[in-house]
């Protein structure tokens, strides 16, 4: 069983329920002793979707400052880009 977060201590990590590739947050936060020993710490948004490949549909504990500011959900199928600047390495 998860404890429930301490006062005052250690990263946040939220918890997210993956089905069929959706994240969705549970509305429970745990420090990082909350949830110690769990197969589903994720530090950011690549851990989380790797460990999604791996282990499939579960719960999943995600650093709080990996999750935007008013996500509701996310597709972790889809990878996110970043395109670099125009003529950036161009020669």
């Amino acid at each position: 069983m998860l404890r429930a977060p301490a006062e005052g201590g250690g990263e946040q990590y939220l918890e997210l329920k993956v089905f069929e590739g959706i994240a969705e947050r549970t509305g429970a936060s745990f420090t990082r002793t909350g949830v110690r020993g769990r197969r589903g710490i994720c530090r950011n948004l690549t851990a989380l979707r790797a460990m999604c490949r791996r282990f499939g549909d579960g719960y999943y504990y995600l650093a709080e400052s990996a999750w935007g500011e008013g996500v509701q959900t996310l597709d972790v199928r889809k990878v996110l880009w970043t395109v670099a600047a125009a003529g950036a390495g161009a020669g």
